[in-house]
Formats: C-alpha cells, sequence, structure tokens
C-alpha cells in the first residue's frame, strides 16, 4: 500500500534537487560576477595583454601598464596644482607615496599651468616638448610643498581647445621604475573620442610668440609710465604721461587684435584686448582731465584706469604667465 506522504516526499526531493541545481549555478554566477567586478576595479575597461584601457567620462583614454592599482587621488597635490583629477593610480606593491594621476586644468602660459600651481610650483627644469605618441605634451618639472615636506612632480601636460590634460606623476621615495611607469601611461593618451580637439604643439608656440612681440613696447614702458604719474604732481606732466599711456594702451589693443586667436586662452584674450581698449580712453580722459584742472574728471578718469590696468594684468597674467 502506498503510504499517503510518498507523493510529497517525491515533491520534496525534486524541489531539493532542483535547488542544488540551482545553488551551483548561483555560485557560478557569482564567481563570474566577482571576476568581472574585480576586472573593472582594478583596469575599468578592456584587457588587452599586460595593460588594461581606460575609457573615462571626458572622452580621455589610456592604456594603463601592469604593476599599477586604482588608488585615492592625492587630493593636497591636485588642489595646489589647480588640477580635477580623473584617474589615480598607485604601485601594486606600495612605493611610498609614489602615484600618477590623470585629469584635466586650465593650463596657461610656456608651462601650462593653472594660476594656482604657479603660487604652489617651483620648478626644477624649463618647459620642454616632448612626443606622447599621437601628441606633443610639455614636460615640466619640480617640486610642490605638501606638510613640511617637498614632493617631486612631474607633469606631461597636453593642450586642446578648452582645457589641458595632464599626466601627473609623485615620484615618492622610488623614483626610477615608477617614472618609467609613468611614462607609459603618459604616451597612450588618446583623446579621439571626447569633444575637445588636441593642439598642435608648433601653433602654441608660435602664438606665444607673437603675443611676446606684440606685447612688448607696453609690457617695456608701461609700469614706468605708471609709476611716474604716482609720484609726480604737475599737471602738465600728468597730462603728458597719460597720453602716453593712453597711445601704448591702444597700440597694444591693435596689435592684439591682429593675432589669430589664442588657441588655448581664446576669453582672455578677449577680455585683455577690451581691457587695453577701455584703459586708452580712461587715460585719454585722464590727459585731458589734468590739462583743463578739472578735479572731478581726474578722479573719475583714475578710477577707471585703476579698474582696467587690473583687468589687463589678469588678463595678461593668464595669458603670459610663465
Amino acid at each position: 500500500m502506498t503510504s499517503s506522504h510518498e507523493p510529497k516526499q517525491a515533491k520534496g526531493t525534486v524541489e531539493w534537487g532542483n535547488l542544488a541545481v540551482w545553488a551551483t549555478l548561483f555560485t557560478l554566477l557569482a564567481i563570474w560576477i566577482g571576476a568581472a567586478v574585480g576586472g573593472c576595479q582594478v583596469g575599468e575597461g578592456k584587457h588587452s595583454g599586460s595593460t588594461v584601457t581606460v575609457r573615462t567620462a571626458r572622452g580621455i583614454d589610456f592604456s594603463l601598464p601592469g604593476g599599477l592599482a586604482r588608488t585615492n587621488e592625492p587630493g593636497w597635490l591636485l588642489a595646489g596644482l589647480g588640477i580635477e583629477g580623473l584617474r589615480a593610480y598607485a604601485p601594486s606593491g606600495g612605493l611610498g607615496e609614489a602615484s600618477v594621476v590623470v585629469g584635466v586644468s586650465q593650463g596657461r602660459g610656456p608651462a601650462l599651468l593653472s594660476p594656482i600651481a604657479r603660487m604652489h610650483w617651483r620648478e626644477s627644469s624649463s618647459p620642454e616638448a616632448e612626443e606622447l605618441g599621437q601628441y606633443t605634451a610639455v614636460r615640466v618639472s619640480g617640486t610642490v610643498a605638501g606638510g613640511r615636506q617637498q614632493h617631486s612632480v612631474v607633469i606631461y601636460s597636453v593642450p586642446t581647445r578648452t582645457l589641458t590634460v595632464n599626466v601627473l606623476c609623485l615620484l615618492g621615495f622610488a623614483n626610477g621604475p615608477f617614472a618609467e611607469s609613468c611614462t607609459r601611461l603618459a604616451v597612450t593618451l588618446d583623446l579621439s573620442d571626447g569633444h575637445d580637439q588636441a593642439i598642435d604643439f608648433s601653433e602654441l608656440m608660435t602664438y606665444s610668440g607673437e603675443l611676446h612681440q606684440a606685447l612688448s613696447p607696453y609690457l617695456a614702458q608701461a609700469p614706468g609710465l605708471r609709476r611716474q604719474l604716482v609720484s609726480t604732481r604737475h599737471a602738465g606732466e600728468q597730462a603728458s604721461i597719460a597720453r602716453r599711456l593712453a597711445k601704448l594702451c591702444a597700440g597694444a589693443a591693435r596689435s592684439v587684435a591682429d593675432l589669430s586667436f589664442d588657441p588655448i586662452a581664446l576669453s582672455e584674450q578677449r577680455i585683455l584686448r577690451s581691457g587695453l581698449d577701455e584703459d586708452a580712453g580712461a587715460y585719454h580722459a585722464l590727459a585731458t582731465a589734468a590739462a583743463d584742472g578739472d578735479e572731478h574728471g581726474w578722479a573719475l578718469a583714475r578710477r577707471l584706469t585703476y579698474a582696467g590696468d587690473v583687468a589687463v594684468g589678469e588678463a595678461l597674467g593668464k595669458i603670459l604667465a610663465p
């Protein structure tokens, strides 16, 4: 006689059998997912031999050499250099503080450093052009203060139309092997997937030279004339100096207008030209007020020249800074 419990027993046996199969499948799936996630954490991209292709949200791609692992960004360093970090890596074996950071900044001047970086940067080598795969970069090395120490840093910078792409190497205590890994990463930079366009290095250098030449009379004479204007109390001398400054500013504005647009600091170039034009008008008004003995007109024009000088100085600082 068949027990009334047998069907339930058989049913229970089948259910446990299915659970065993599902448990096996889930275990295998978990192993597969773990491997996939682990791969993404280390390389965040597609593996190719001993390197991993890393893709960033800004369309800046590069290949990660073996022996480097994702790490926290050295925030104190990036803040001091004005760099927005996108990815940071360190040697898997741990070589002190050594790390490499890929990021972007508003680099200006021959060294392609941001304005804030020039406040903390102590240069140990002049900017040099260096071929990085399909791009020409500016390479600078120096030290940055962090805490009570000076930290050795090498920066590779590739200029684009709107920003500068940086590969920053914080060398730490083991310069040799890690510096090679950092350079190997830098030469694989690929900006082709982004919305920006790298600038030809010769175009950048040509513009820099033309701008310095165009502004050389203004840069050489304007500071001294401003000092003379402050020191003299004779109305005739004030008028004469103000006319010379007006002529210098107007000439500099025309020279800047005749240049091709700055491939990097296009907005700063427009501000510079506008500021020079306004400064020329203000100094012309100052000369007129001095000649006419118009104290009210003098005071008003003097405020305008102060504002114009500040605007021009800030624009020049961004474009011509070392």
